[in-house]
């Protein structure tokens, strides 16, 4: 991928997985973001392009954020964390985990996120999420495109009210 850079083909880069960047360590299809990083430093030097990755991130699939799973030498880091430091942006996915959050999202969830319907808090949720650069919504149909764009048309939701989901019962 350096090459392709190199010639011109690409500007930037990026790896995007269902499961091996929010999976536990112990887990067969587990990637460390370090050593992907890594790899890319050791074929682009220190001014590589490996700058994107995107996984689900969602109600349902909080690990970006909230499991500390990639391990550099001070520790291990959440994948939001590691990619911050690594200079590397996230992309989530799934924000509506096709489907499944348009409806019975608890109740103190809706309060916190302040939106108008489960749908429209799912994608609040994912948008607001601290580290998070883009959250990716698919769309079937087309009075879906106008609804999920409302969540965009409101400011996200603060970092200190966003965070109070992982403290909440």
């Amino acid at each position: 991928l350096e090459q392709q850079v190199h010639v011109g083909r690409m500007r930037y880069y990026g790896i995007a997985t269902w499961n091996a960047l929010r999976a536990r360590e112990s887990e067969r299809d587990y990637i460390n973001l370090y050593e992907v990083e890594a790899l890319a430093r050791e074929a682009g030097g220190t001014n590589h392009h490996f700058r994107f990755v995107q996984l689900p991130f969602n109600l349902a699939m909080p690990e970006g954020f909230g499991l500390a799973n990639h391990r550099d030498g001070d520790g291990k880091k959440s994948l939001v964390h590691a990619a911050s430091q690594l200079g590397i942006a996230v992309m989530g996915s799934a924000a509506l985990y096709q489907g499944h959050l348009t409806k019975g999202i608890p109740e103190f969830v809706a309060n916190i996120l302040g939106m108008s319907t489960d749908t429209e808090n799912a994608i609040q949720f994912a948008r607001s999420a601290p580290g998070i650069a883009s959250a990716l919504v698919g769309m079937r149909k087309s009075h879906h495109v106008a609804a999920n764009l409302k969540p965009a048309m409101m400011p996200r939701t603060a970092k200190d009210e966003w965070l109070r989901l992982f403290r909440e019962k």
